[in-house]
């Protein structure tokens, strides 16, 4: 008698509910907040996606093609290769992008002491790798850091080979040579196409090469992070 009394009670409190009904959502709501508990929760995106779009419509492409007489052979994405003809002289010109992970402070300079406002130049070098070669194997193989400023010669080495490389090769120390002959190799250099016409070219590629790399890296960070951005 009691239990029907109970039955009813119950019915009442909780109308058009069974005690089955009931059961069943609270298992429902148990189960939603253990699975609750168990999704890690979700990273509220940065300003990351917001970067990528400032970068993209910031892209200015720049013509590819290269002071005359050179010819390019390959456009990597860290690199150039170009080729001329100087009379017997076949010349090959590699250039190779090298540049500050950090965007290239100064020393002195801390990035967290910059005002809101202040940005960090890039700095852009380009290993320049000139190589002369005649009828033989032989070859004359200059090295030169370039900026927009000029050339600075890091060494130059013959070659009873053109490919041929010793480790631990000895370079003669460039900056210990009179300036009468450096001013000498930089005019030989200019005559062969290094001049300030390609410096500035070169680099114009190069910043263009920084950028895509810089953008790409940063897409594929925002496609590791998970963030469910259109990009």
């Amino acid at each position: 008698m009691f239990s029907s009394w109970a039955w009813r009670r119950s019915a009442q409190l909780l109308p058009g509910a069974s005690g089955s009904s009931l059961f069943v959502r609270c298992a429902k709501a148990v189960a939603a907040e253990s699975r609750g508990s168990l999704e890690p929760a979700k990273e509220e995106p940065s300003y990351l996606a917001a970067e990528i779009e400032r970068m993209k419509k910031a892209y200015e492409n720049y013509s590819v093609s290269p002071p005359k007489p050179f010819k390019l052979k390959d456009n990597g994405d860290l690199h150039l290769l170009l080729t001329r003809r100087k009379g017997p002289e076949d010349i090959q010109v590699r250039c190779e992008l090298f540049f500050h992970p950090r965007g290239g402070p100064p020393e002195e300079l801390v990035i967290e002491e910059l005002e809101e406002e202040q940005s960090v130049e890039q700095k852009v070098v380009v290993n320049i790798t000139l190589t002369i070669t005649k009828d033989g194997p032989q070859a004359l193989e200059v090295n030169v850091d370039c900026d927009r400023r000029g050339y600075a010669v890091n060494h130059i080495v013959y070659r009873e080979k053109k490919d041929m490389k010793i480790e631990d090769e000895y370079f003669p120390a460039f900056w210990r040579i009179s300036p009468k002959l450096r001013v000498e190799i930089h005019n030989f250099l200019e005559r062969r196409g290094l001049d300030e016409r390609f410096a500035c070219w070169v680099h114009d590629q190069m910043d263009n090469k920084a950028f895509r790399e810089r953008l790409h890296q940063l897409q594929k960070i925002d496609s590791f992070l998970g963030y469910k951005l259109k990009l």
